[in-house]
């Protein structure tokens, strides 16, 4: 990897971060997880393609725990992020609600 892309590389993981942290519209896709967060993740940059490997865990309000495993595609162009498609895997409940019973 020559270093002008280990730069991008970096600079697209930030970007990924604001991007989770800062919008609005996607706290409110995951108000139902209080406890939401991104782990295992990974980013490469090639070109003009990114790529954003992640898990998602969380424990909803009704204390069930969920995990997704995904990835996003970014297409740049101009320093900017012109395209953008998610792919989500959603593992199969990890097992019995968690905390008290209801």
């Amino acid at each position: 990897m020559r270093a002008g892309n280990a730069a991008r590389t970096r600079s697209l993981g930030r970007a990924i971060c604001r991007v989770r942290r800062g919008s609005r519209g996607l706290r409110s896709r995951f108000s139902g997880l209080p406890d939401v967060r991104y782990e295992e993740d990974s980013h490469w940059v090639a070109g003009d393609t990114g790529i954003s490997q992640w898990t998602l865990r969380g424990t909803t309000k009704a204390h069930e725990r969920i995990e997704v495993r995904g990835c996003d595609f970014f297409t740049f162009r101009g320093g900017k992020i012109v395209k953008k498609d998610s792919y989500w895997n959603i593992r199969e409940p990890l097992g019995a609600p968690i905390g008290p019973a209801g």
